[in-house]
Formats: structure tokens, C-alpha cells, sequence
């Protein structure tokens, strides 16, 4: 009986044992196993934050000018920033307005007519006669200006004729450009510098070669009743 017992204490030892051995195993596999599943969320979750960052949009270094309240002129760098080393501003060209036409009758010196609907006028009530083309110091009537715009001409009128960065240049563009071009003192204008054609008007604050050129080039010989130069 005694060795009956020994033998039954033994086996059962061995049971727990290998039960013992058979719970380790499987919490270690059950650790493995959660090691695991953290590992697979964790990539997961940092491949989601590393996408939303590159699609997220990017927040501007500096305020706008629409945020400032103010509106930048084309080609001019934001207020406050230095403009970009080698990339040339846009410059601003001068504004062509584009006048309502006011006919082409004839009168004679002295007659009285409407007003004119722009400063200097560029079309409507003009006398039969037309100024010399060239630079002139001395001031005309505008209603002899009107028909050399009817002619196709071109019309520079300056304000002071005593402010010689505009008068100097002006006398210099007469000679390089001596057809349809009439240069006189106006001292009604509203500007330094006022170019006109027919139906149109440029005001300059200063000399601007390109922009009175490009002017020229653009609406000579473009008046209602063409004149051979």
C-alpha cells in the first residue's frame, strides 16, 4: 500500500508538472501574441499621422494681402517682404481709358458747344483746322487738338512747362517721332502728362518713354477719318 501511494504521488506531480510547463507555454505565447498586435497598431497609427501631415494644407509663412486689408500692385513682393533675389518685378503699366465718343461736327472759333466728357477731351466738337505736328511751348485750343486726333494723331499735353524733366524728353520725342505726334502746354490738365487719341486718354505723373510709345504705336492712324502721313 505504501508503494502504491509513492507511485500515485508521483504521477500526480508529474500532472502538475506538465500542466505547470503547458500554462507557461501559453502565456507566453499570448504575450508574443500581444507584443505583436501592439507592434502592427503602433505602424498603423504612425502611417496615418505621416500621411495626414503630407495632405494637410500648409499654413503660409507670412500674412497675405488680402489678410492685411491691403491689395498689392502686380509683380510687387507682399508688405514687409524683400522681393526674391533675381526675379524681376512686373512692372505696372499706366491705364488706358477708353472714352465714350462724342461725334466729329465741325464749328467755328468761338462757337459754343457741350461739354467735353473727359480731361483733355478726345473726341467730338472740333474746329476744320489742325495743329502743326511737332513740339509746341506755346497752348492751343483744344477744340484744333480734337481734329488732329480725327486725323489719326496722337496728342501729348504737359501741365508746367517750366518742370523740365517732362518738357526736356518730350521735345526730344517730338523730333525722333515727327508724323501724327503733337506735343503742346496745357496747363488744364489734371496731371503732369496727359497722351490722348481718338477715344482715348493715358495720364502720367512722370515721363514714361515705353508707355507714351506703345501708346503712339498702338493708335496712330486709328482716328475716324484716316490722313496719309
Amino acid at each position: 500500500m505504501a508503494k502504491a501511494a509513492k507511485k500515485e504521488t508521483r504521477r500526480q506531480a508529474r500532472l502538475e508538472r506538465r500542466a505547470h510547463e503547458e500554462a507557461k507555454q501559453r502565456s507566453g505565447r499570448q504575450t508574443r501574441l500581444l507584443w505583436i498586435i501592439g507592434g502592427v497598431l503602433a505602424a498603423a497609427v504612425l502611417v496615418g499621422i505621416v500621411a495626414w501631415n503630407s495632405t494637410r494644407p500648409q499654413a503660409a509663412s507670412s500674412p497675405s494681402a488680402a489678410q492685411s486689408g491691403t491689395e498689392q500692385a502686380p509683380g510687387q513682393p507682399a508688405s514687409g517682404q524683400p522681393a526674391q533675389s533675381g526675379v524681376a518685378a512686373t512692372p505696372v503699366r499706366p491705364q488706358i481709358v477708353t472714352v465714350k465718343d462724342q461725334g466729329r461736327e465741325h464749328l467755328l472759333p468761338g462757337q459754343s458747344h457741350p461739354a467735353y466728357n473727359s480731361n483733355p477731351p478726345a473726341s467730338g466738337w472740333h474746329y476744320p483746322t489742325t495743329a502743326a505736328w511737332g513740339f509746341h511751348t506755346n497752348e492751343f485750343p483744344d477744340e484744333l487738338l480734337i481734329h488732329n486726333l480725327e486725323h489719326g494723331g496722337v496728342w501729348i499735353a504737359y501741365k508746367d512747362d517750366n518742370d523740365s524733366a517732362v518738357v526736356d524728353p518730350l521735345v526730344a520725342l517730338a523730333r525722333e517721332f515727327p508724323r501724327k505726334l503733337v506735343v503742346t502746354h496745357r496747363p488744364a490738365n489734371d496731371g503732369p502728362i496727359a497722351v490722348v487719341a481718338w477715344d482715348h486718354v493715358m495720364k502720367l505723373e512722370r515721363f514714361d518713354r515705353t508707355a507714351i510709345v506703345d501708346f503712339y504705336n498702338r493708335f496712330k492712324n486709328k482716328g475716324p477719318e484716316f490722313v496719309p502721313d
